[in-house]
């Protein structure tokens, strides 16, 4: 279940940084309001602004599999024909319609100036030593 909608997934995405799961659409409306700094829907992560979200092949396979199972045995609404089976069929057909304009909307970010990276904190001495074990200056 999508933490956002609280529906059966469909094209389940993972943030990228964080790892939490949301259908797509959710993920996509949450990030879009957040541009050009993108956070995660569910726990408001930094996410990568060129790739803030990627698919999740596994629980995507799960769900195709329940949905599969759930028109199999007959329960109201998953049939070929049914309103809840044809509700989730529209809700991917959203999602793959809307490719091109997110992969748009994507690049206008990242061709947008990056900030700068911070610094880097200074080496502890423990990490020095890993570094150069006899303390001389490198040269």
């Amino acid at each position: 279940m999508c933490p956002i909608c609280c529906d059966l997934f469909v094209c389940v995405q993972i943030g990228s940084a964080c790892g939490h799961s949301f259908c797509g659409n959710c993920g996509w409306d949450w990030i879009a309001k957040t541009m050009p700094a993108p956070t995660c829907p569910y726990c408001r992560t930094p996410l990568n602004r060129q790739a803030p979200m990627i698919p999740n092949f596994a629980i995507e396979s799960m769900v195709q599999k329940l949905v599969a199972s759930l028109a199999e045995n007959g329960v109201d609404g998953w049939d070929e024909e049914g309103e809840l089976w044809r509700e989730w069929q529209e809700r991917q057909q959203r999602w793959k319609a809307g490719a091109a304009a997110r992969a748009s909307e994507l690049e206008r970010y990242s061709e947008a100036e990056t900030p700068p990276a911070p610094a880097s904190p200074p080496q502890a001495r423990h990490e020095q030593l890993l570094i150069n074990p006899s303390n001389e200056p490198a040269g």
